[in-house]
């Protein structure tokens, strides 16, 4: 079989916002310089099968902006979707950047909690560990206290929107700022990390890690304060210090007492959730337990925005080339 120099027909589909934060198709004109891809925008609204570009070698999305209006009712969501899946059933050899309906359980920050704490590294390493949490239901404040105090999630606790695509948080310091928090959302215990946040951010075999400003320590003289709300994007903005492959922190990334981050653990926690997950493009954030130096994952994200990584172009370029070149491989073993 002949796999030099042939073009590869790749698809894509994302949300106007990703494709504006990926700049996706700055993307594409990168990969012309290659001239082994050609990318299709998929358009959902017809049929695929009719439209006289299919099949396609590879798809790469974020279909998880489609979930989440589908399962909120939204009919014209429902319909791009079912034609997707019709795409996948005739042509099942497409290779799908990540598979989709593996992308689709970390929409539920409950599911993706759980998924996460069940990782080999979680279950066999004492230093990492998904913080206390459980997802809360009720609008009765006595029965979530007790929930709350049955699960071991201690004040203060962070309550996240069950939908991992919501982004609004709180911090809730007390029994009183339970009234501010509206169910259905995830309750995890506050860790205190030294306002340091560490992403993870992997394109298959290749990871990078981005230090990130984030909330602050609380004490014990904090436990009265009113609920405080914040937007993840507003608290994470993107640091000046982007490292690959290797973390070579400095003074300016440390406070007093704490610990500086070891890379070979970080890279540890990211192969780990990698394989739980089966999937290769994804962004993990961890904190460092200011206390103990444990290892804290809080969020895993499918697609990432990537900020901050240098070569993000020619990474996923590369990603892309060589999932085709293992799919040519595996065909030619079978013939």
């Amino acid at each position: 079989m002949e796999t030099k120099n042939k073009v590869r027909r790749v698809g894509y589909w994302f949300s106007d916002e990703k494709m504006n934060k990926l700049k996706f198709l700055d993307f594409i004109e990168f990969c012309k310089q290659n001239k082994s891809l050609e990318f299709i925008q998929m358009d959902l609204e017809r049929p695929l099968n009719g439209q006289g570009v299919y099949p396609l070698d590879a798809v790469v999305h974020k279909l998880n902006d489609l979930f989440l209006k589908a399962d909120q009712g939204d009919e014209q969501a429902q319909v791009q979707l079912r034609h997707f899946q019709e795409y996948t059933k005739m042509y099942p050899d497409t290779i799908m950047i990540d598979p989709v309906f593996t992308a689709r359980r970390l929409l539920n920050r409950t599911e993706c909690f759980k998924l996460i704490s069940e990782s080999h590294i979680c279950k066999t390493d004492r230093d990492v560990f998904v913080p206390a949490f459980i997802e809360i239901n009720s609008q009765n404040h006595q029965e979530t206290q007790r929930t709350l105090a049955n699960n071991k999630v201690f004040y203060p606790i962070v309550s996240k929107p069950l939908l991992a695509e919501s982004h609004e948080m709180a911090v809730i310091f007390n029994e009183q700022g339970l009234k501010d928090a509206e169910p259905p959302y995830v309750a995890q215990t506050y860790i205190n990390h030294s306002a340091i946040l560490y992403k993870l951010y992997m394109i298959g075999d290749q990871l990078y890690f981005v230090n990130r400003p984030s909330l602050p320590n609380y004490t014990i003289k904090d436990a009265m304060k009113d609920t405080h709300f914040f937007h993840t994007w507003d608290v994470s903005k993107q640091n000046l210090s982007v490292y690959m492959d290797k973390i070579d922190f400095d003074d300016s990334c440390k406070t007093e007492g704490q610990a500086l981050p070891c890379d070979e653990k970080l890279r540890k926690i990211a192969v780990s959730i990698r394989k739980t997950l089966g999937m290769d493009l994804l962004g993990i954030d961890v904190i460092m337990e200011e206390r103990t130096g444990r290892y804290g994952i809080i969020d895993v994200n499918a697609f990432p925005g990537y900020k901050g990584t240098p070569n993000f172009f020619s990474d996923l370029q590369d990603y892309i080339l060589r999932k085709l070149k293992e799919k040519d491989e595996s065909t030619l073993l079978k013939e």
